[in-house]
């Protein structure tokens, strides 16, 4: 609904950060901004996780980026891409897993994190697919859900939210815990924490 989709604007507003991954832009080409944009809107930084630096240069994210600007994580050291997305403004920031392993070519989600709060981003909101979304849940990087639901049936053809290993057991299931629900239009909005947090995201 209308009111929802104003509604995530505020929340966008208040974030230090906006981060997807490179699947979401090439399908959907978004512009990670606050709308409508003005001269009091400030729009957060825009972060890409990119592990092979497949970014077009031309996509919509560099649109109006003004002094939050883009930063893409890498696990890429290809220089002739590096300069392409450089010259559109672009900050590269070589963010890979651990050496000699199979997670050296995926950019390692933690140490991306750790990275951003080091620099002072100190809220990140995720607006990301159901892979990216389930890879940071089940490496406990995420701290909570902002959900809207909409009073509307899909079907089993329908995306899922998170793409995650089923649990051997319920005892297994990531926990949150609803602390904050309401009404947006015709739509509800769901604030969640993340429980069982005893495995703290950390760089592999």
């Amino acid at each position: 609904g209308e009111a929802a989709r104003l509604d995530v604007q505020q929340w966008r507003a208040r974030s230090s950060g906006l981060l997807t991954g490179i699947g979401t832009v090439l399908a959907d080409d978004p512009r990670l901004s606050v709308r409508p944009p003005g001269p009091d809107v400030r729009q957060p930084l825009r972060v890409i996780l990119d592990s092979a630096l497949r970014m077009p240069p031309d996509a919509r994210v560099f649109d109006g980026a003004g002094e939050g600007g883009v930063w893409i994580f890498t696990a890429c050291e290809d220089r002739q891409r590096i300069a392409a997305l450089t010259a559109r403004g672009a900050r590269i920031e070589y963010a890979p897993g651990t050496a000699g392993t199979e997670s050296a070519t995926r950019v390692d989600i933690a140490r991306v994190l750790a990275i951003l709060g080091k620099a002072g981003v100190n809220e990140v909101r995720v607006e990301a697919g159901a892979t990216l979304a389930g890879a940071m849940v089940q490496q406990h990087c995420v701290d909570g859900l902002l959900l809207y639901i909409a009073p509307l049936v899909l079907g089993e053809s329908a995306r899922g939210l998170m793409r995650l290993p089923e649990p051997l057991s319920l005892a297994q299931a990531r926990r949150f815990e609803i602390f904050d629900s309401v009404a947006v239009g015709v739509d509800q909005r769901l604030r969640l924490r993340a429980q069982n947090r005893e495995t703290a995201c950390s760089p592999g």
